[in-house]
């Protein structure tokens, strides 16, 4: 399977790289960090090429990996501007961005298999039916993930949100 996997990678994957580096340019706007988005979904499809034989359009896993490392890097950068912004100047008007930042970094603490679905169900929009087939669990098993992922990220907010009074 190991050598499946690589001629996959190697004949299907790598002869993506320019269309790859154009998409993520065109989310990202910066050539740059689409180099380097470019090269993170390289580097994350390696690591998955032992799971790459299981896709029927192998083109469509690369590009959606593409755009979900655009996105987390737009995410970082956010969250970057937005803690510039609470350093020069705490006010009211920035509790929500304050809050959604909060929130972000206690879902980035959960196990993998729990961000991934949290992600993939309350940002991404999917179904639990399409989550349990992209995280290879059953839909009962991704509910359940869900419920403690959202549950775990409830209680550690209001630990927060409490302790300031």
């Amino acid at each position: 399977m190991y050598r499946m996997s690589r001629d996959i990678y190697d004949n299907e994957v790598l002869p993506m790289r320019d269309r790859i580096y154009r998409f993520t340019r065109s989310i990202l706007g910066d050539a740059s960090q689409a180099e380097d988005a470019a090269q993170d979904v390289l580097e994350r499809l390696w690591r998955r090429r032992n799971e790459l034989g299981r896709y029927k359009n192998i083109q469509a896993v690369v590009m959606t990996t593409a755009k979900n490392v655009s996105i987390d890097m737009i995410r970082r950068r956010k969250e970057t501007e937005t803690l510039e912004r609470l350093k020069t100047k705490e006010s009211p008007a920035h509790e929500m961005d304050d809050t959604c930042l909060i929130v972000g970094k206690l879902i980035e603490k959960l196990p993998e298999t729990m961000r991934a679905i949290i992600h993939l169900r309350d940002v991404e929009g999917y179904e639990i039916e399409e989550i349990a087939d992209i995280v290879k669990h059953d839909a009962p098993t991704v509910r359940v993930y869900l419920s403690r992922a959202r549950k775990t990220v409830r209680e550690e907010l209001i630990k927060i949100m409490n302790y300031g009074q």
